[in-house]
């Protein structure tokens, strides 16, 4: 299947992530170093 969530999850990485979490936290020098994911089931 296309474009199956674990397909456009693998692609997401520390550059896409870092701007949200900056946002989130209200802390423009935060970084992400790591992060992974699991599937709720």
């Amino acid at each position: 299947m296309p474009n199956a969530p674990d397909e456009v999850i693998s692609t997401v990485d520390r550059s896409a992530l870092t701007p949200i979490v900056r946002q989130a936290l209200d802390d423009a020098t935060a970084e992400v170093i790591d992060w992974d994911y699991h599937t709720l089931q």
